[in-house]
């Protein structure tokens, strides 16, 4: 499984999110819908499967294959899956495809001013930031680009202060993105730094820096240096978890960061309990009051995890193995079925 991702409650005007999910009647969703994708364990590997799953009604349905693009940046913008970059022709590209989950329908949005693969991708408010990773010679790129969904266009954004691929990024509600973790000349980074996007990108189209600031701001740096990690913001904090650290080890350690504050301006990371299985190149997300990590680039590449996080208390609590295996490839997770398991000792690589 390469990525899971919460469709969109609403559109600008505040209305429900309508899908086409199961039969030719849209249907509304008071909740989220989740979708998959990732390759199929069996059959062409060249190809991803697109599957959603209604935890409110408690369906999951395939909606689409669709040519496979490795090291591409996924982001969902409402009902739309962008697929940013990656390998095209045996070389990193600029092209971005959209695709409606309504419709089911792929479209070429307009393309980034740079190649690049191995890059994050994060949306923020109305936009979508994209963020280092490797370029057209598989060199470590720094620049940044911001994303217009509505109005189909990209707008250049100031350079990161380190240039890496591998990495992660995190918007939190009140409009900071984190650019957390990457690699770059075989050197593994614990290194933060994070910017804030303004609202009025969208209406001006260009960044106007603060008198004698700039835009990329450096935060405490995590505990473990890690690449091919995932993140994601839970109640305004951020967990980093998985990745490959020093010496090519895949590790399992999971990092809380309480973000910078007039009181600690760098922020802090907290190391909590780690996942039962180390993991790289995965999905973390989270969807009420729970984390799921989900997926791994190696065997097993289908295994589920849950954190729960009970009435939004961050106190540290273990991971919970909920499934083992996907299936035969073809359905999605139905959490609803699935109950955790005990605890296993905290064993092995962090």
């Amino acid at each position: 499984m390469l990525k899971w991702i919460g469709l969109f409650r609403g559109d600008s005007t505040g209305s429900k999110a309508k899908i086409c999910a199961f039969n030719s009647a849209e249907r509304s969703y008071m909740e989220n819908v989740l979708v998959t994708i990732g390759t199929p364990r069996l059959g062409d590997r060249r190809e991803w499967i697109l599957q959603i799953y209604d935890p409110e009604n408690d369906k999951d349905a395939i909606i689409s294959r669709i040519k496979r693009r490795k090291n591409a940046a996924i982001i969902m913008y409402d009902d739309q899956i962008f697929i940013i970059g990656g390998i095209g022709r045996d070389r990193n590209t600029n092209l971005v495809k959209a695709f409606s989950v309504k419709t089911r329908r792929g479209r070429l949005a307009a393309s980034m001013s740079e190649a690049r693969g191995e890059a994050s991708a994060s949306r923020v408010g109305d936009a979508i930031v994209v963020c280092g990773g490797s370029g057209v010679e598989y060199e470590e790129l720094a620049s940044c680009e911001l994303f217009l969904p509505k109005e189909d266009r990209w707008i250049p954004l100031p350079p990161l202060a380190q240039a890496r691929r591998a990495l992660t990024s995190v918007a939190i509600p009140d409009g900071r993105l984190f650019v957390i973790g990457g690699l770059a000349d075989s050197e593994y980074f614990s290194c933060v730094e994070y910017c804030c996007v303004p609202e009025q990108v969208s209406e001006s189209g260009h960044w106007q820096p603060e008198e004698g600031g700039s835009f990329w701001q450096p935060a405490a740096s995590m505990n473990r240096a890690r690449c091919f990690l995932s993140a994601c913001e839970h109640a305004g904090y951020i967990f980093a978890a998985g990745g490959l650290s020093h010496s090519s080890t895949v590790v399992k350690s999971v990092e809380m960061f309480q973000p910078p504050t007039i009181e600690n301006p760098l922020g802090q990371w907290t190391l909590v309990q780690s996942m039962h299985q180390a993991r790289e190149e995965f999905s973390l997300i989270s969807h009420r009051n729970s984390l799921f990590a989900l997926g791994h680039y190696r065997q097993p590449s289908d295994s589920v995890e849950q954190f729960h996080l009970p009435n939004r208390q961050l106190a540290s609590k273990p991971f919970h193995s909920l499934f083992a295996v996907v299936g035969d490839g073809q359905q999605c997770v139905d959490l609803s079925h699935l109950r955790p398991s005990s605890p296993c000792p905290d064993t092995g690589p962090m």
